[in-house]
């Protein structure tokens, strides 16, 4: 499936956004494997809580103005391939071969959140890559909600004032 250019266009400042984000957290997040007072802090740098913050200034300045809910919803797909999906498998994966085991990482006991650490270079990959994938389907749902929503605020308000 060919991205139309104006949906690149549109959301580029967002997905750019997005990259900072998911590169501060991942940087948090190794930090953390040495300063456990971290850990807190990095449940709260991500693109769950971040990335609605993005799509409110790009809505706001207009880049989804004239998008269908089709259209939109494929701009936001793309920004969730891109800052949730890629960003993820990478982070999941590198997590997969660093042996990591806190915050996010954590793949046993009662408070994990992801795969046990794997065995061979394939089922990590496959760990990183499955989780890469389950981020980018709720990332997806999770833009396009807001999005869907921060649009039809700006119309409501920018429609009361004319």
């Amino acid at each position: 499936m060919l991205i139309p250019n104006a949906v690149w266009v549109a959301v580029r400042p967002v997905v750019f956004f997005g990259w900072v984000v998911a590169a501060l957290r991942l940087l948090l997040d190794w930090c953390a494997s040495t300063r456990p007072s971290l850990q807190p802090l990095t449940m709260f740098v991500g693109v769950y809580a971040l990335m609605p913050l993005g799509i409110a200034v790009a809505t706001w300045k207009g880049r989804f103005d004239g998008f269908r809910w089709r259209r939109l919803a494929l701009a936001m797909w793309l920004v969730a391939l891109l800052c949730w999906g890629l960003p993820n498998a990478v982070a999941y994966s590198a997590g997969q071969f660093g042996g990591w085991d806190f915050g996010r990482f954590v793949g046993t006991g009662e408070e994990a959140r992801t795969a046990p650490i794997q065995d061979g270079t394939a089922l990590k990959l496959l760990a990183g890559a499955g989780v890469g994938l389950m981020t980018h389907l709720l990332g997806t749902v999770w833009c396009v909600v807001w999005a869907s929503a921060l649009r039809g605020l700006r119309h409501l308000l920018t429609r009361r004032k004319a």
